[in-house]
């Protein structure tokens, strides 16, 4: 309704509807309801469908299962509870192991393509259901599901012609394919007959039912990488929870007889618990507080709690405690036919006494792995904004002091914030500058540069980051003990509104309405490093092309360098992450139970151009030093006997700025003024964070501009988090 107000909508705009040919396809009740009747002999589950875990559960699906004489069940995963209650499991292939073909969300035809042969033999889909229409051999020599392929991409282009087929592959998409806009127009009558529909019932609470961030329905469930990565909101790891808003919460406490704080919300490394009762049945999870969430209103992520699902999924702990082999709390109870998306009226208490949440394991609380347990910036502008109308003003200045001054650092209002306001100004007897070309090899020197304006804590660059470099998961116990291992973390700041001087009261805030502030950090490559100088065997040094290098080999573990880290971006392996499962991890090698080692297919997974560190080491973000090398030695090979070896500008990309979906992250070399890394730290929204320790950080950010509407409510709190930190 927004967008359709502001003209958002149409063929040219942000927002294009389009029309497309859906096939109609039966609900999941009219199977459930054919199963019970009996029309189904055979049933095939194909795909990453799970119904027996996620299917609505007034269907029972795991009942009805049991009534299908033969049930085959065809997926990449062979311990979910649909491929354990079949009769017959076919290994399927991943998507990238096999050709396919899908639709954009526009419509745009895109081509499937394998990256890689089937590692154990597996059966796509297609070919499944290819065989289950004809028993012909395929002819010598050729991809059945390649061939099916290529004769519906034939159908979508209207020709038959190699050249587009190979144009296609190359591009990953058909030209011109998106389906035709649609002259769509609101009607807000309707929209508002489905509104009263479904209005809260104001005898309960409503429970929003969300796809899960990391697990999405819970077919990632087995995957360490993502179950590790914190949530970019409560920056949970390896388990789901309850957000409550910090009002409601507050409300559920008090209706138990208690009088509660916000310090009172969160017990150290342990949760409360609230009780959903549905049909009858006590559901158990633990909660967080959900800052900016809305009242009496409760919101859970689907897709934990699977049983059996694997090594990943039963939460594999150090310390050998039993977690009942399921990582997370199953939602999909609370989910009927009629509350796919949220259900209303729901009775919900906080749990006081100790309750049976599995079977054995009594109690009030519930241990939780939080990668950030603070939230607010506590009077330091690490994270800086800033208005539209601000930020023309600064344009204004800087361009003027460009002309008068070029080549110098020019101080804007985004750099002198927090303590960088109360720095002093150069008083060095000698300035570096003066001796530029005195010390100037021609050797090029790395910088990165984050924009905030773009960054939405999406976590894609801290995966790319643990998959690129041979990061290692540590486990829910680790994690708890700040053991985590990622290079890149996102901090995440919730800011409420605040007086002119940035005063709140913090006991007493609701931070109902928030802003949030996402902030990847990792190691910033200082050109005065403070972790160099504490190193007791030079195993933390200083490259010539300005990189904070790690000798891994010479590093004997003091970790002096994370004490004296104040980014706190440096890692440390407390045990050989990457050689033990992680219920191994206190075992030595004198133990009866001692097990090393990975399985085979775990080995294929390390990036051969990265070293794999071991116990006692510590590690962290190094510009994907491997990637800078590659790209020179590439260069120097093109070169032959030229002298010009220098890489060109936006040859080398890092693993997270590859990731960045939004490009957030620009990499390069900042002694080039031509650079795109040079010209974007220009800008005056340019800030180097901690600044005043006087570190030189090569990592920089671009701080964020909002463009508030000043007839709205609360307009004057929009963009002002750090101008009011001093």
């Amino acid at each position: 309704a927004i967008n359709n107000a502001l003209g958002n909508i149409g063929s040219d705009k942000a927002i294009d509807i389009v029309t497309g040919s859906h096939p109609e396809s039966g609900a999941i009740s009219d199977l459930a309801q054919a199963i019970d009747d009996g029309k189904i002999s055979t049933l095939v589950i194909s795909a990453e469908s799970d119904p027996v875990y996620s299917a609505p559960s007034d269907l029972k699906f795991d009942e009805l299962v049991s009534k299908v004489e033969t049930v085959i069940h065809l997926g990449v995963r062979n311990l979910c509870a649909s491929a354990r209650a079949s009769d017959w499991h076919v290994p399927g292939a991943h998507f990238l192991e096999s050709w396919g073909d899908v639709r954009a969300s526009d419509g745009t035809y895109s081509v499937i393509q394998p990256m890689i042969a089937p590692l154990f033999g597996g059966v796509s889909e297609t070919a499944f259901l290819l065989k289950l229409l004809s028993d012909k051999e395929p002819a010598a020599g050729t991809d059945p599901v390649q061939e099916a392929v290529k004769e519906t991409f034939k159908v979508i282009a209207g020709v038959d012609s190699e050249s587009l087929w190979n144009t296609t592959l190359r591009n990953g998409f058909l030209r011109d394919s998106k389906y035709p806009s649609a002259n769509a127009e609101l009607n807000y009558d309707s929209a508002k007959g489905m509104i009263g529909d479904n209005v809260t019932n104001s005898d309960g609470y409503e429970i929003v039912f969300t796809t899960d961030n990391k697990v999405w329905d819970g077919r990632h469930i087995n995957n360490g990488w993502l179950q590790e990565v914190p949530d970019p909101i409560t920056s949970l790891t390896w388990d789901n929870a309850a957000l409550v808003g910090i009002s409601t919460l507050k409300k559920l406490a008090k209706d138990k007889g208690l009088n509660w704080k916000n310090k009172d919300l969160v017990i150290e490394d342990k949760a409360h618990l609230i009780k959903v009762v549905s049909e009858g049945e006590d559901h158990y999870f633990p909660v967080l507080p959900a800052y900016g969430h809305a009242k009496n209103s409760i919101s859970i992520s689907i897709g934990y709690g699977q049983k059996n699902a694997g090594s990943i999924a039963g939460t594999p702990q150090s310390s050998g405690e039993d977690t009942g082999n399921t990582t997370g709390f199953n939602v999909y109870p609370l989910r009927g036919t009629g509350s796919l998306l949220f259900a209303t009226g729901v009775k919900v208490e906080l749990v006081t006494d100790e309750v049976e949440l599995r079977e054995g394991y009594n109690t009030n609380t519930y241990p939780i792995a939080l990668t950030q347990e603070h939230f607010l910036m506590e009077g330091r502008a690490l994270y800086r904004d800033g208005t539209k109308k601000e930020f023309d003003e600064e344009s204004v200045k800087s361009k003027k002091a460009q002309a008068e001054h070029p080549g110098e650092e020019h101080a804007s209002s985004f750099r002198s914030r927090g303590m960088d306001s109360h720095i002093p100004p150069e008083q060095a007897i000698y300035r570096g500058q003066d001796d530029k070309d005195l010390i100037d090899d021609g050797v090029q020197q790395w910088g990165m540069s984050i924009d905030l304006n773009l960054c939405n804590g999406c976590n894609a660059c801290t995966i790319a980051c643990q998959s690129e470099n041979n990061i290692p998961i540590v486990g829910k116990d680790q994690v708890i003990i700040g053991r985590e291992m990622h290079w890149v973390r996102m901090d995440r700041y919730f800011a409420p509104n605040t007086d002119s001087h940035g005063k709140f009261d913090e006991e007493e805030e609701d931070f109902e309405n928030v802003q949030l502030l996402p902030q990847p950090v990792a190691c910033t490559q200082c050109e005065a490093a403070p972790c160099e100088t504490v190193c007791p065997v030079n195993a933390t040094v200083h490259t010539e092309e300005g990189l904070n290098a790690m000798a891994y080999n010479r590093c004997i573990g003091t970790r002096y360098c994370a004490n004296n880290c104040p980014y706190k971006a440096r890692r440390f392996n407390f045990f050989d992450y990457n050689k033990r499962p992680l219920d191994q991890l206190y075992k030595g090698p004198l133990s009866d139970e001692d097990k090393t080692g990975v399985a085979p297919s775990l080995k294929l997974q390390k990036n051969p151009n990265v070293t794999v560190r071991m116990r006692g080491v510590m590690e962290k973000c190094t510009y994907c030093v491997q990637r800078i090398q590659e790209a020179k030695i590439d260069q120097k090979r093109k070169a032959r006997d030229s002298d010009d070896v220098k890489v060109p500008d936006g040859k080398i990309k890092v693993a997270c700025q590859v990731a960045c979906t939004a490009d957030a992250i620009v990499f390069g070399d900042i002694s080039d003024p031509e650079s795109r890394v040079s010209k974007v730290k220009q800008s005056p929204r340019n800030y180097e964070m901690l600044k005043y320790l006087g570190l030189r950080a090569r990592t920089t950010y671009l701080a964020r501009i909002k463009n508030p509407n000043m007839k709205m409510p609360d307009a004057d709190q929009v963009g002002t988090v750090s101008k009011k930190i001093h």
